[in-house]
């Protein structure tokens, strides 16, 4: 189930290993955890489309996605398209939002009906591994700035996520680096939030795949096995 992600993830961290590597040292994670993060939120779309966009910064521009928005009562910022244009800069906002839906419906077939069908809708999730747009009026650069371009802005968005939930869940530094427990429920926190995270719960936990019903912390856990494979379990 889990293999069709192997070569994306073998691509992944070709292209991006180095940089990881740089960035996590002397901090408690390991690319492997940066890796598996990275393929559960876009490597369904950066998978296909690396094959034929070879250009590192046109392929991380279309990684706007997250199709969970208003249209289904979103419970946090931007609640309605009104919400997001009353803020400073929300204008603007909005039409780059809609820009990038625009831009990756050109890409990727499924996002076709969505972009024509919903004039008003947009995406939420922004860059390789989705920094999400209710940080807007905290972090307005990162998003008018179009900074999810750059893998490196991305991954220290991420890693300060990582940071914000470790400390929600009073995870104390190691020496080296968290235990693969550890580092699974971060993963399940970044994407459930620490309000609904269950710390006696298993890994099944956040975002349910509507096909195969597995959660976000399994899919973790399983990817975080195959990139030890690919990255000599650092």
């Amino acid at each position: 189930m889990y293999n069709w992600a192997s070569p994306h993830m073998k691509w992944f961290v070709r292209t991006f290993g180095d940089r990881i590597d740089k960035r996590i040292r002397n901090t408690p994670y390991t690319k492997s955890f940066v890796t598996a993060v990275a393929t559960q939120e876009t490597a369904y779309v950066f998978g296909p489309l690396r094959r034929r966009i070879k250009d590192e910064q046109k392929l991380l521009s279309l990684l706007v996605l997250d199709t969970y928005g208003w249209s289904r009562r979103r419970s946090y910022f931007p609640r309605s398209r009104q919400e997001l244009l009353n803020a400073p800069n929300g204008k603007k906002m909005f039409q780059i939002a809609r820009n990038s839906l625009e831009a990756i419906a050109k890409e990727r077939e499924g996002f076709v009906d969505y972009a024509n069908e919903r004039p008003k809708q947009i995406l939420f999730g922004y860059g390789i591994f989705q920094y999400d747009l209710q940080e807007f009026r905290n972090d307005p650069s990162f998003f008018l700035d179009k900074k999810w371009y750059n893998f490196e802005a991305c991954l220290e968005k991420a890693i300060g996520e990582f940071d914000e939930k470790a400390k929600q869940m009073k995870y104390k530094k190691p020496r080296n680096k968290y235990s693969r427990d550890q580092l699974v429920r971060i993963g399940i926190v970044y994407n459930l939030g620490f309000k609904r995270y269950k710390p006696k719960g298993d890994y099944s936990q956040g975002f349910k795949n509507p096909t195969s019903g597995i959660r976000y912390g399994t899919y973790i856990d399983n990817y975080m096995k195959l990139a030890d494979k690919i990255t000599g379990n650092t």
